[in-house]
Order: C-alpha cells, then structure tokens, then sequence
C-alpha cells in the first residue's frame, strides 16, 4: 500500500517558511547590532551628522574629484603634479572624517596650508589664497553644528 507524502511536504514546506522567518529576524538583528556602539547601547547614542555637515562633505569631495581632474588635464608637471598628489590625499581626508576619524580634518588642514604655500610662491592672488587656508576653518564651524545634542567634532574619533 503506498502512502501519500502530500502531508510530508506540507509540513516540509511549512518549516521551510519558519526557517525562512528565523532567517530574516536574525538579518534584522545583525543589522540593530551594528547599529549599536561597542558597549552594546541602542542605537539612540548611535554616530549622528547633520544633514549640513553631510551636504558640505559632499561639496567637498566634488571640489576635490574637480581639482584633481583639472590638474590631471594640464599636464603631470611642476606644479600641477604636487597639486595631483594634494588632490587625491584631500579626498583621503574627507572619506576619512565620513568615517568618523578626527586624523582626515587634521590632513585635510595640512593639506590646505601645503596647497597654501604653493599657491603663494607661484604668486596666485592673495584673496584665492586665502580662502585656501580659511576652508578648514569653516570645516571646523561646520563640524560645530549639533544634532542630537552633541557636534560632529566631538563624535570624531
């Protein structure tokens, strides 16, 4: 006498649906978890930047993306060269701070001074100049601007 295995498969079918559930609560648990510092707190203490401090990174990192194609369409000759490697060493910086890391502010400000000096000796007007050097100062303020209570400064590592 042969047996039906209808109610086999169903059952087969079924727990595959509960494998499947399980499946996806625990692919949204790994996703609260990295949500979460490393002291296992909610992800209301979690990392936040403001929207200003995003958009100006952003902005910063097309300026960079121009400059650096710029240079390379002049040609790979003094001074263009220095202004290259300054390029792609900004766009280091900035990918660094959205990371969350206080060393790609500090490059990015060595890296203007650097762009600064250069700008100066090959005698590029005074005011172009200085708003080299004032860019990691508005960074700065900009980083300033609080969400959540704390600044982007002080979420920086």
């Amino acid at each position: 006498m042969k047996q039906s295995n209808l109610g086999q498969e169903n059952s087969n079918v079924e727990s595959s649906n509960e494998k499947e559930k399980e499946d996806v609560l625990f692919a949204e648990d790994s996703v609260t978890d990295t949500l979460r510092n490393k002291e296992g707190e909610d992800k209301s203490t979690y990392k936040k930047r403001h929207g200003c401090v995003t958009a100006w990174f952003i902005l910063m990192l097309i300026g960079s993306t121009l400059g650096l194609l710029i240079n390379f369409a002049v040609g790979f000759y003094y001074p263009h060269n220095i202004f290259v490697l300054l390029s792609i060493g900004q766009l280091a910086c900035i990918i660094s701070m959205f990371n969350w890391k206080r060393a790609g502010f500090w490059g990015y400000t060595i890296i203007c001074i650097i762009a600064g000096f250069i700008n100066m000796s090959m005698g590029v007007e005074i005011a172009a100049t200085i708003g080299g050097l004032l860019s990691p100062v508005i960074l700065y303020g900009i980083l300033q601007i609080e969400k959540g209570g704390s600044t982007s400064w002080d979420q920086l590592d």
